[in-house]
């Protein structure tokens, strides 16, 4: 397997691009598959995420990841809005009921 990376002049050209590719393309024969990388702070957000969901005793289905960029993301337990991340929290916190735990370091 081969791994290519390509950085694009704006966000508008790689949307351009990328949408008129789709997620596979046909190039000599050969299924090229097309991912977007993660950037550093979104792969930051998904871990505190990931992190606050286990101290929480989440399941998959407590954890409401937001539909778009621009939502706040939460963890409910019991009902309860347990941990909340706004679009440029990083970490984000935990709701009263819940101060007692953090993440690590």
């Amino acid at each position: 397997m081969t791994l290519s990376l390509v950085e694009f002049a704006s966000n508008s050209v790689r949307e351009k691009v990328l949408k008129s590719f789709g997620d596979n393309f046909e190039f000599n024969s050969t299924t090229i598959k097309i991912s977007r990388a993660k950037t550093q702070p979104q792969r930051s957000r998904n871990w505190a995420m990931r992190e606050a969901a286990k101290l929480v005793g989440a399941g998959d289905d407590d954890i409401d990841w937001g539909k778009k960029a621009t939502d706040m993301r939460s963890i409910k337990k019991g009902g309860s809005v347990a941990f909340v991340q706004t679009k440029s929290d990083l970490r984000g916190s935990f709701q009263p009921g819940f101060t007692h735990l953090a993440l690590p370091a």
